[in-house]
């Protein structure tokens, strides 16, 4: 027990250390980052992220001419920003078009929409410095590029019957992100003096009234510690007598007309973020299962296709095609889930198949060995019947982890709590 309470203060002084590096600073404020990013459109939205509470947002679009291309890309930001710490993570989506068509030699049924399609990922880092900046670091990677492409259809003589095009993946050639580190002022609210989780309070300051919001805060943390155990009677309790200390802070506070006091944050926010990790998770599982179906089955339709008919001008579709299926794979389906464990080997593509991948993507001859590219092929129909075995055993452990927090039940009192918490305005 006495170990148990060093580490409890222990944790509370690092926790009140972090506090202090983003006291001063407003609940909500938003932050232009658009000239530290050094971006140039042909035109853009504003490049905002939008700071509320302990949740940071955001999206833009922008559309870039370059000689006969246009390049209309939609972004996106979601992250937390907790005790001066910055996390999140960016999404640009981007659609790439042909400006002058008409003066081009295209075939009849080459496609209107866009010719080439990708995703850039982004992680972004920060921290608040000397009280009234925040350094940010911004990384950035290319995770899917995908093109269209010609596929030939050919009789038994192999001539080009029809061609038909599609979209498929490129490989992904782009080996370093792109990195960029900027400091940006922060709009520092001078009148601040106490801010957390779930409180701020600004104007004269009482050391009574922190007392007060200091262990309103710690019983909050217990009530968000239960509902991520799915303890709800005991939540249930907590909240009641919670409710009532901030019904005794509200009566108190209509006395102090020099102190204000604002409700920024919720007991609930980590249950409800929690599940919807989990429920994340279990759709990625669902829709890499479904994949992984489609790609057993291709594999195996096509080695029947391959023994019957083993060509060159096939095989160089071929090469196209299966060496670039593991990038349908996830790399992040399970980063930063708490109380999640898997194998990290899970969905590794076999040593043998890597090495093979590897060769053929560089020297595209080794395909012309019928025998070792047929078993190949059979291993990766075999891979993809283990990735879709194993997309079916993970989702069960997450059912049953729903079942074990009582997720229904969680997430209904959750959102009671988000409800009183809402229509609750402590004062001035």
């Amino acid at each position: 027990m006495v170990f148990r309470a060093i580490l409890i203060s222990l944790f509370m002084l690092m926790t009140c250390a972090e506090a202090a590096t983003a006291a001063g600073l407003p609940a909500n404020f938003d932050l232009e980052v658009e000239k530290a990013l050094r971006i140039e459109h042909h035109w853009r939205d504003p490049i905002i992220y939008q700071f509320r509470g302990q949740t940071v947002s955001g999206s833009w679009r922008s559309e870039t001419k370059v000689k006969d291309l246009k390049v209309v890309s939609e972004a996106t930001v979601k992250g937390t920003f907790i005790d001066g710490v910055l996390h999140a993570r960016q999404q640009v989506i981007y659609n790439t078009y042909l400006l002058n068509r008409e003066t081009m030699s295209l075939p009849q049924n080459y496609p209107k929409g866009p010719v080439n399609r990708g995703i850039l990922d982004a992680v972004i880092s920060g921290q608040v410095v000397n009280g009234n900046q925040i350094k940010i670091h911004f990384e950035q990677r290319l995770t899917r590029s995908q093109s269209i492409a010609a596929d030939h259809r050919y009789d038994s003589k192999g001539n080009i019957v029809d061609t038909v095009f599609a979209f498929k993946d490129a490989p992904i050639t782009e080996k370093k992100p792109t990195v960029m580190d900027f400091v940006l002022d922060l709009p520092v609210d001078s009148g601040i003096w106490y801010q957390n989780a779930y409180f701020t309070a600004r104007g004269e300051k009482d050391t009574k009234l922190e007392w007060a919001l200091d262990r309103l805060s710690g019983q909050m943390d217990s009530l968000s510690g239960s509902l991520m155990n799915g303890k709800l009677d005991l939540a249930s309790s907590q909240w009641a007598s919670i409710k009532a200390s901030l019904m005794d802070l509200k009566a108190d506070l209509a006395r102090k007309s020099e102190t204000q006091v604002s409700l920024v944050g919720s007991p609930a926010r980590k249950a409800i973020e929690h599940f919807e990790k989990y429920e994340k998770l279990s759709q990625g599982y669902v829709k890499l299962h479904k994949t992984a179906l489609s790609q057993n089955d291709w594999f195996n339709q096509h080695i029947l296709d391959l023994k019957l008919n083993f060509m060159n001008n096939v095989m160089k579709v071929m090469a196209t095609s299966f060496i670039s299926w593991t990038n349908v794979i996830p790399t992040d389906l399970y980063a930063g889930i708490e109380g999640y464990s898997m194998q990290t080997s899970l969905f590794a593509l076999p040593r043998t198949l890597a090495s093979w991948q590897e060769q053929a993507s560089k020297d595209a001859s080794i395909l012309k060995d019928q025998k070792r590219t047929i078993m190949m092929m059979g291993d990766y129909a075999r891979y993809w019947s283990k990735v879709a075995e194993a997309c079916v055993r993970e989702n069960r452990k997450i059912h049953d982890h729903y079942d074990r927090m009582r997720k229904g039940d969680v997430l209904a009192f959750a959102s009671r709590i988000q409800q009183d918490i809402s229509g609750l305005r402590l004062g001035q």
